[in-house]
Parts: C-alpha cells; structure tokens; sequence
C-alpha cells in the first residue's frame, strides 16, 4: 500500500478564555520548575497558539480546496451545536437519576 500523502490543511477552533489562562500559567510554572520536570520555558506554547484540531485534510489544488471550504460553509453549526448540548444534558440527567438511585439502593 502506497503512503498516504502528507496533510496539507487542518480545521481546529481557537482555545482561549479565562479559565484557560489560568490553567496553563500553573502548568507552566509546574512543569518549568527546575525541581519538578525542569523543562525549557519555550517549550510551553503561549496561549494564543491553543487549538483543538478537529480534522486534518490533503487537499492538492483549489478545486478540492473549494469542495471543502463549501461543505463547511453549509453546515448548520448552531443547531449542531444545539443538538450536543441537549444530548449532553440528558445525558448528564440520566446519569445523576442513576447515581441517586443507586445511592437510594444502598441506603436500603
């Protein structure tokens, strides 16, 4: 089987925000801490280069670059998203219902 060829582009959402700051500002004196892991200070990437890569494409010459910018285009990203946070919720819902449950069980 031949090798698939390399990536040309990726789709990732920027990761930034408060919580995140705050997070990574402790990772990083953690993890840079000479009596801890020691490790260079640069090797930390800054908070404004934080992603979450969702997908990556080869996309060779502008007509498969066309293709894939219109498919994202026409998605309908709120009510994907509308969608995922119902499901969550329910799921959150289900799980705490069970967990009361079991806990109610054991109390007899």
């Amino acid at each position: 089987m031949p090798p698939r060829p390399a990536p040309t582009h990726f789709l990732c959402i920027p990761l930034s925000g408060p919580q995140l700051a705050r997070t990574l500002s402790s990772f990083r004196a953690d993890v840079t801490d000479p009596n801890s892991f020691n490790v260079h200070p640069q090797a930390v990437r800054p908070l404004g280069t934080m992603h979450l890569t969702l997908g990556v494409m080869t996309l060779k010459g502008d007509e498969a670059l066309g293709r894939a910018a219109d498919l994202l285009r026409g998605l309908r990203l709120r009510e994907i998203l509308d969608q995922a946070r119902a499901a969550a919720a329910s799921a959150r819902a289900t799980t705490i219902g069970q967990q009361e449950e079991e806990e109610g069980a054991a109390r007899g």
